[in-house]
């Protein structure tokens, strides 16, 4: 429960240095865009071009867990979705995006070292190098849906790009993994060389990038505001949101692990699943409504609602996960 505390510090001093720090947003937006453009990237690279070949062939079913995971949280949505009456045909679309599509990379990589750090016996059964593995091999699928179907369901159009589907932290991925996949790991890290410094150095910068990406998301919380009209016509979106991202996708996570995943899936994989059925919905949707000028309140009321949320049911479902793991 204390490690879990140190997402809700870290976060909530995000939020007072924006609020009553003097910082200002761009800032933090600058902060932001370093930390996604350049430390992630090469945290992921680092990660990759130390797998072996072995690791990668565990590591497929999590681009399509990535799929079934966000396509039953639109079904989810949408199945609720005719309970909430105020909304029109297109945020309703907007709702659906904020459901769909979770927090997939920073919050478990954060959940994955801070624990380790915090918990022996996590650090011990469950590891950091194949879980942020695992989670690069999750973002992979869900970054491509995020920035193709929760683009176009976010914005209203479709993306405008195809290189934008290759994300700083994708692109991280795919260089990291062409060290093994290529056979080049017995070169790139041979003691002659400099490459095994700079990889550790990578690592380095990687533990310093995790704890300032909870203080942006706190600093991100702190800039959403909606007036009190906004609040009443999205609050009941933001809780059915909630809802799916925080209640039905972790119920139905220990419905499997009961049925067969418990059986058939290693302690990694099983650590790594559970953290991605319990994400609020992904930041990027909020910044993708703030550029296309669209659907700002209801995803701005969502994040803060959910990211609330989630400080106050993530600990409780992670003490029952770990204590179905050591009982």
């Amino acid at each position: 429960m204390y490690s879990v505390l140190q997402l809700f510090v870290l976060m909530g001093l995000g939020f007072l240095l924006r609020k009553r720090g003097g910082f200002s947003s761009s800032f933090f937006q600058d902060l932001s865009t370093l930390l996604v453009r350049i430390f992630l990237p090469l945290y992921f690279f680092a990660r990759f071009s130390r797998t072996t070949l072995p690791q990668l062939t565990t590591a497929w079913i999590f681009p399509l867990s990535a799929v079934g995971i966000a396509l039953t949280g639109l079904v989810a949505a949408t199945l609720l979705g005719t309970l909430i009456p105020r909304l029109d045909r297109e945020e309703r679309k907007a709702y659906l995006a904020l459901a769909s599509f979770g927090n997939s990379g920073y919050l478990p990589i954060t959940n994955i070292e801070l624990l380790a750090l915090s918990v022996p016996l996590v650090a011990e059964r469950f590891g950091t190098d194949l879980p942020g593995i695992y989670v690069g091999a999750y973002l992979v699928g869900s970054s491509t849906l995020l920035w193709t179907a929760g683009y176009a369901l976010i914005t209203g159009t479709a993306t405008r790009s195809p290189l934008a589907l290759l994300t700083p932290t994708v692109r991280g991925i795919l260089a990291g993994l062409s060290i093994p996949v290529l056979g080049l790991q017995e070169a790139f890290f041979h003691p002659s060389l400099p490459f095994a410094s700079i990889v550790s150095t990578l690592d380095t910068i990687g533990s310093t990038t995790l704890p300032l990406v909870l203080l942006c998301l706190g600093a991100m919380l702190a800039d959403i505001s909606v007036s009190r009209e906004e609040r009443k016509a999205y609050l009941g979106a933001a809780l059915t949101i909630v809802g799916v991202r925080l209640l039905i996708l972790p119920a139905l996570f220990y419905l499997a692990y009961f049925l067969f995943l418990r059986d058939t899936l290693t302690p990694p994989q099983l650590w790594v699943l559970f953290l991605e059925t319990h994400t609020p919905p992904a930041t990027n949707l909020s910044i993708m409504a703030q550029s296309a000028d669209t659907h700002k309140e209801i995803a701005g009321i969502s994040l803060f609602t959910s990211y609330l949320a989630y400080l106050i049911l993530f600990p409780v479902s992670l003490v029952l996960f770990l204590s179905l793991l050591y009982p």
